[in-house]
This record gives structure tokens, sequence and C-alpha cells, in this order.
């Protein structure tokens, strides 16, 4: 076996490899695509815009006129740049018609008013558990008791301004 027959065979080996792989490479894209455009296989060179003209004369003559000014898509039928939509918004938010600009300025002024810090009142009230109210609660009741005694000079229970003892009471003014 010579030299040439060696370099002949590996190269009719690296072709045979190329062709297999190839043939591979072509039933896994006709596998993976489905979609296998006719594009130039009927038209001849320069039928191009012979073929966009008898496009164009299939369209009504009401509706050209439309479609040439840009107003509606052809193919939906529809205005362009106006999409379908299921509903409006629920809240209608720029009642006032404002421009954009505007109306988004008020949107945060307003809630930077909101953010502003409100006087807390937590900070002057003063919290107490329940067995502090129950201990002060009977503090007070015994306070005034003791006053109500001391100002009931007949002990009948029942004060008034004629029967009012305020003899040995200190009156404290502040």
């Amino acid at each position: 076996m010579g030299e040439d027959s060696k370099f002949e065979f590996l190269f009719e080996d690296a072709k045979r490899r190329h062709n297999h792989q190839e043939k591979l490479r072509k039933i896994v894209s006709d596998a993976e695509c489905t979609f296998h455009p006719n594009i130039w296989q009927s038209r001849q060179p320069g039928t191009f815009s012979t073929h966009r003209n008898k496009e164009g004369q299939n369209q009504s003559p009401v509706a050209a006129p439309a479609v040439e000014r840009g107003k509606i898509d052809p193919s939906t039928g529809q205005k362009y740049f106006t999409p379908k939509v299921g509903r409006p918004p629920k809240k209608n938010r720029n009642a006032g018609r404002l421009s954009i600009g505007e109306y988004l300025y008020s949107q945060k002024k307003r809630k930077d008013v909101e953010k502003q810090p409100q006087p807390k009142a937590s900070v002057n009230m003063s919290y107490m558990q329940e067995e502090s109210k129950r201990i002060l609660e009977g503090k007070k009741a015994e306070a005034f008791a003791a006053i109500f005694a001391r100002l009931d000079k007949d002990a009948d229970g029942v004060i008034t301004a004629k029967s009012v003892n305020i003899a040995g009471t200190r009156f404290e003014t502040g």
C-alpha cells in the first residue's frame, strides 16, 4: 500500500463522513422545521413587482384609500395602534383629562402629602396594663370616698351646700 493510497483512503473516508453528517443534519432540520415556504421557485426574475401590483388590485376601491392613508391594517381590518381589549378600566384614573405629565405630577403631590408624618397620638398617650388600671381605679374610688366622708357633716350620704363641713379642709390652688 503506497502513500498515495493512504491519503486517498483518508480523503474518501472524510468525504463519506461529511456526507453522512449532512444527511443527518437534513433529517433533523426537516423534522424540526414543519414550515417550508415556497420561495422563488415559481417566480421568474423581475416578476416580484408585478405580483405586488396584482395583490394591491384585489382590494375593494372603498377600502383602498383608508389603507393608503395608513389608518387601517389590511391584514386585520383594524385601525393601526388600536389594540383589541376586553373591558375598560374599572376606575377612571384621569377624570380631569389632564395631560399625562400633569396627571402624574398631581399623583406624586398627593402621595407626598399622604406620606408626611402625622403627629402621633400614641406619643402623648400613656399606656397602662390592665392590672395597673384596676389598682388606679381602686385608689381613685378610695380618695373620692374619703373626700365625700370628710365633706358630709351629718353622714346622711347627701352633700348639700348648707351641710358641707369645710372646717379643717385645706384647698390647694395651683
